[in-house]
């Protein structure tokens, strides 16, 4: 089962190998406390996010909503203004051209560890 989840993850990874790797690591250690039969959703937009340049000159991190988007979390934050205004999809392509990693801390509480 890992490994088609694993594979999985492979063909939906999107330049995020740090994502990729806690995912599988959360699937792992459910499957090694033999817990199969607990599933839980969770709603990634409870959390409080951030959003970070990865490899540009710029070193910027800003609050971010999940689902949503980097140039709506730009934006929002005031680091640049409306996409469509005038030649403003030109001056912005640099957002393109840089890496961004969004990350929020999530919690597990006693019964999600205990659960059987």
């Amino acid at each position: 089962k890992l490994i088609l989840l694993d594979s999985l993850l492979q063909e939906r990874s999107v330049n995020m190998p740090g994502c990729r790797l806690n995912l599988l690591a959360v699937l792992v250690f459910l499957a090694c406390k033999g817990e199969t039969s607990f599933v839980e959703k969770i709603n990634l937009g409870d959390f409080a996010w951030t959003v970070s340049s990865r490899n540009s000159g710029r070193n910027i991190t800003v609050q971010a909503k999940v689902p949503g988007g980097i140039f709506s979390d730009l934006e929002n934050a005031g680091i640049i203004g409306n996409i469509y205004y005038r030649f403003n999809d030109i001056e912005y392509r640099w957002i393109g051209e840089t890496d961004w990693a969004y990350s929020a801390e999530i919690y597990m509480n006693k019964e999600h560890m205990e659960h059987s």
